[in-house]
């Protein structure tokens, strides 16, 4: 859909910067001069087609999924045994060994997925291949009004 929004994009431009006088100087057989101006028209559909690739495509960044490690702090409980005194008959004290939990913080390496947008070349060569093809196309769609304007 994105593309099919450059072509016409490219094509109402093509129009607006010259498209119609070019249109006017071919019905009056001046074809030096509307060739002329459907050139420059063409020029201004090529770009744009190139510069409409921008907001409907979002060329010529590309998302990219990168793997980023975080430092995550977390509190982890273990079980430790601790020596415990403990009165038997309220005379004699005796010495066990007792489980006891004990919070402790620890810090892990999470691995996490982000999206970045990175720029790419290869899509700004696309980019110049949709705006000679919305150029073509204008083109092409001139050369068939004047064949069918007279």
């Amino acid at each position: 859909m994105g593309l099919v929004i450059c072509f016409v994009l490219a094509c109402v431009a093509g129009i607006v910067f010259g498209g119609r006088k070019a249109l006017t100087q071919a019905r009056k057989h001046e074809i030096g001069a509307a060739t002329r101006t459907l050139g420059w028209s063409t020029l201004a559909a090529c770009a744009f087609a190139f510069l409409g690739t921008i907001p409907t495509l979002g060329w010529p960044f590309r998302d990219k999924t990168v793997t980023v490690t975080e430092t995550v702090t977390q509190t982890v409980t273990e079980t430790v045994m601790v020596p415990v005194r403990v009165w038997r008959w309220f005379v004699i004290p005796k010495t066990e060994m007792r489980k006891e939990a004990r919070a402790k913080e620890v810090e892990v390496s999470v691995p996490t997925e982000k999206t970045v947008h990175v720029f790419s070349f290869a899509l700004l060569f696309s980019m110049g291949i949709v705006g000679l093809a919305g150029g073509g196309l204008y083109c092409f769609v001139m050369r068939m009004l004047w064949r069918w304007l007279g």
